[in-house]
């Protein structure tokens, strides 16, 4: 659970980070934030959420 808790966090922050900060302007920056807000984070959510429910059996 508190991992499910984390990646809930991180994702919020990329969010957070890829709406209001300047350097994501840039289209490098703004892509590395946007793959993990957007690919990274949910990928492994998702994986957590499904290891809780024991589907890794």
């Amino acid at each position: 659970m508190r991992r499910l808790v984390f990646w809930g966090v991180v994702f919020a922050a990329c969010l957070a980070w890829v709406m209001t900060h300047e350097a994501c302007r840039y289209p490098l920056a703004n892509g590395v934030c946007s793959l993990v807000a957007f690919l990274g984070v949910p990928l492994r959510l998702l994986c957590l959420v499904a290891s809780e429910a024991g589907a890794d059996e």
